[in-house]
């Protein structure tokens, strides 16, 4: 994540985080996804036509193109599911902003960046961790919190990939600062 501004009262609204890109940027990416999405029931798809006419291996190219339809799916739910916030209730916004705060402490993770309604998070990663390129962004709205993590590629593309992960890392957070709000 290259320091792109992100929009916390729009984030806040569709409880997804909205960063600013450029239209270039934005192209690419929608490229990009349709490319991984529509790649394995397009290939899968010329088998399945050609072994209609043929009808060597029909049984296989049916097989295979379920398959490929099934990832497909499985990869459009995670790209529709990249910057989704998760609302997690709390008390204030000063006393959520130190209960995170003091829950990063613990988990001694960094803080990349800390301002009034939003706080960046990067988790520390080693050569054998599988953290790198990780960010969990949480967003301070009036009483609750909105938390997010996403894993980045080298190319600063968000990653679908990532997905369990990312959630684990998200649930580690939030339960720290349940505890922190509980005690």
């Amino acid at each position: 994540m290259r320091d792109r501004k992100i929009n916390v009262k729009r984030s806040i609204e569709t409880e997804k985080v909205v960063q600013k890109h450029s239209s270039i940027d934005t192209f690419f990416r929608y490229v990009g996804n349709f490319f991984f999405v529509g790649l394995f029931p397009l290939m899968s798809g010329f088998l399945l036509y050609l072994e209609l006419h043929r009808k060597d291996y029909l049984s296989i190219a049916i097989f295979l193109f379920i398959i490929s339809l099934l990832i497909s799916s499985i990869l459009l739910l995670s790209i529709r599911q990249l910057g989704r916030l998760r609302r997690i209730p709390g008390t204030s916004q000063a006393q959520n902003r130190a209960f995170i705060l003091s829950a990063i402490e613990k988990l001694e993770w960094k803080v990349l960046t800390n301002y009034q309604q939003i706080t960046v998070i990067s988790p520390p990663w080693g050569w054998l961790s599988f953290h790198w390129g990780r960010r969990i962004v949480v967003i301070y709205d009036k009483e609750d919190i909105l938390v997010n993590c996403t894993t980045y590629t080298a190319f600063d593309d968000e990653s679908p990939f990532h997905w369990i992960g990312d959630r684990r890392l998200e649930k580690e957070l939030i339960q720290e600062f349940e505890k922190e709000k509980f005690s």
